[in-house]
């Protein structure tokens, strides 16, 4: 069985989820070329726990299916979470989906023909952005210092004249040189950033930010544009650079743009929600509730519920005017589509 080609799907062995699993999970994967398993196709008939874990590490990555809160996929999951491994969840209820949970990638289907349609469509798009995430991740990984060599003074000379002429050098520097050039000074400047330890030292470095931002809308290519968000969008997951809140407050600009709107839409809309209900400051709650707001749209029931929830309990976003503000305007055209509980506790904060 290869890592290379194996997929792995934790789900209840009920006849009716058995029988969405063989059609609408495994038959879509197989297409893609995917060797597909569940516990009940290992070897042994009554699969032992050290069977799973085995067939958990060697999975290319996995698919959980979540519906009935079955404890045993629950465990499962959590092992797939401490081995870091890739898993797309699907469910047919939202409330089946845990807190913790929710700002994973995940498709809630109905139990319907069409739903079970509407899944295998949703695996297909998320297997076809897993392999392009696998193409770009060479470009998108930080060089190691093995990688590095005597070009590197050439680039750290780029990085300097960018802090001397400041936005004028930086439209040079993007639209003219080669995109893994780009990218060296890009994975450079985010080093060289994560060693601000103070609030002088960021707005020292305030146009080191504006490269970032302006790399990512001055170039042409939609892929290029693509890496390079990718790429900032693991930054602010990692949090590990000070202000890294400036890492999105111009992350509205790039909606502008229809095609990376759509990107970020189909590969960043829990994130950008996760990092909303994180807010540490009232000019946070405005930043990421106004980019919610933008993406209105685009949002789904549980997309919805995720905002509700951190509303009523994070006192920065429900405490911020232009926040609340926001996420009113996101939630009311949508109230009555929102559990009774989350209606409730809204309406006691004054919606």
């Amino acid at each position: 069985m290869s890592s290379e080609s194996f997929v792995f799907v934790l789900m209840p062995f009920e006849d009716k989820l058995t029988q969405i699993y063989e059609r609408f999970i495994k038959v879509p994967l197989e297409t893609k070329g995917y060797l597909v398993k569940r516990a009940d196709n290992l070897y042994k008939s009554t699969p032992i726990l050290e069977d799973i874990v085995w067939s958990i590490e060697e999975a290319e990555f996995l698919i959980a299916e979540l519906t009935g809160k079955n404890p045993n996929v629950y465990y499962e999951l959590g092992i797939a979470h401490e081995k870091k491994k890739t898993v797309f969840l699907i469910s047919q209820n939202i409330e089946d989906v845990t807190f913790d949970l929710k700002h994973r990638r995940t498709i809630i289907y109905e139990d319907s023909p069409r739903g079970y349609e509407e899944l295998a469509d949703g695996i297909i798009k998320f297997t076809d952005n897993y392999i392009n995430e696998i193409k770009d991740e060479d470009l998108i990984t930080e060089p190691t210092e093995d990688t590095l060599d005597k070009n590197t003074i050439g680039l750290r000379k780029i990085i300097e004249e960018i802090k001397e002429y400041g936005k004028s050098r930086i439209s040079d520097i993007v639209t003219s040189i080669d995109f893994k050039v780009l990218l060296r000074i890009t994975h450079m400047i985010y080093k060289e950033l994560t060693l601000i330890e103070d609030w002088k030292e960021l707005e020292q470095n305030s146009i080191l930010f504006d490269f970032l931002h302006y790399s990512i809308n001055l170039r042409e290519e939609q892929r290029e544009k693509q890496i390079l968000l990718t790429i900032l969008m693991n930054k602010i997951k990692q949090k590990k650079i000070y202000g890294f809140e400036r890492l999105y407050d111009k992350f509205i600009q790039y909606l502008e743009d229809k095609s990376l709107k759509l990107f970020i839409t189909e590969n960043f809309l829990d994130d950008l929600i996760l990092i909303y209900a994180e807010s540490s400051s009232y000019q946070d709650a405005n930043i990421t509730s106004n980019i919610l707001y933008n993406l209105r749209t685009e949002l789904k029931p549980r997309h919805l519920l995720n905002i509700a929830d951190a509303y009523i309990n994070n006192s920065q976003i429900k405490d911020s005017f232009k926040g609340s503000g926001h996420v009113k305007r996101i939630l009311r055209p949508n109230f009555n589509a929102l559990p009774t509980k989350t209606k409730k506790e809204l309406k006691k904060l004054g919606f």
